[in-house]
């Protein structure tokens, strides 16, 4: 018998048909035509992050401007008087008694000749010009504050004498008029405003011909040099307190009872106030605030209207 021969039938071979790929030009054109893209889109998007961070900066600055706003709206809302003080503060008076002030701080300096310029403020008199220079007003009044070093500074007649600096001159007020900062006559009593060249701590006294005596140092306050600047608070009887803010500039409450000072609501450290207007139209008052950013080079002006009512 013939048995079958068993043969392996030959597998046919599959071919793999991958898919054909790019060559380097194809890939040099895409390459080129993204590129194209790239700089046709890239200055419209920068555009629009740029447009769209700034929208954000002055929104934020307009919302701060806003809460400073609210607070000048609920006092004058609920205050019995309203009083402008010059310059750049306002009086809101609730009660015979009690009061609120809201005030735009004043910066000032002590050049290197020892001419102050620059303001204090007087809670209820307003601004106080320490040079002529600043208000622009020395061709017809020519006035300000001199600082010179000392080794023999005398408050009063009687007082030791003070190594460090002596203060003479004059500062002008539009509600009360001059303070004099040193008796120049020597026929008249002795008095002046000295200070310590080693704590830098101002003594002695002032004079107004319609309040009197301003005492710049006592028990619980004072006015001190800091860094070339003049920071803290004179007293008088009759009208109460004169503020020094030294370089800051920025809005504060204040009580009338106290010379204490709380800033209004900005909450970024960052911004600053650069200007702050208070103007009566009528019936009401118009309130311009000026903020900026350092850090973002972003500065914004905005205005409110305030109805006020005297009860």
């Amino acid at each position: 018998m013939i048995r079958p021969v068993k043969t392996k039938a030959k597998r046919k071979k599959k071919k793999l048909n991958w898919p054909a790929g790019f060559t380097l030009i194809e890939i040099l054109i895409y390459f080129a035509i993204l590129m194209i893209l790239i700089v046709i889109l890239f200055p419209i998007l920068s555009r629009f992050l740029t447009y769209s961070s700034s929208y954000q900066n002055k929104m934020f600055l307009r919302s701060e401007s806003d809460k400073v706003f609210q607070r000048l709206a609920n006092d004058a809302a609920i205050a019995d008087k309203v009083v402008l003080l010059p310059d750049w503060g306002i009086d809101f008076i609730f009660t015979p008694s009690s009061s609120q002030e809201i005030r735009m701080s004043q910066a000032n300096s002590i050049g290197a000749g020892g001419a102050l310029s620059g303001y204090g403020w007087l809670y209820q008199a307003g601004g106080l010009s320490l040079n002529c220079a600043d208000l622009g007003v020395c061709a017809s009044s020519n006035y300000d504050v001199i600082r010179v070093a000392s080794t023999s500074c005398l408050t009063a007649a009687s007082s030791t004498p003070i190594s460090g600096y002596a203060y003479s001159g004059y500062s002008w007020s539009p509600v009360i008029g001059w303070l004099k900062w040193r008796e120049a006559d020597p026929t008249e009593p002795v008095y002046g405003v000295c200070e310590n060249g080693t704590t830098n701590a101002l003594s002695g006294y002032g004079w107004n011909d319609l309040v009197g005596w301003i005492h710049f140092n006592g028990s619980n306050y004072g006015v001190s040099d800091s860094t070339s600047t003049l920071v803290g608070d004179a007293w008088n009887d009759t009208i109460g307190w004169l503020r020094f803010d030294g370089s800051n500039q920025t809005i504060y409450l204040l009580e009338q009872t106290t010379s204490t000072s709380i800033e209004l609501p900005i909450l970024d450290p960052t911004v600053s106030v650069t200007n702050f207007q208070i103007m009566p139209v009528g019936r009401t008052i118009q309130f311009g605030l000026g903020l900026a950013d350092v850090g973002k080079q972003l500065s914004q002006f905005a205005t409110t209207t305030i109805y006020q009512w005297s009860r």
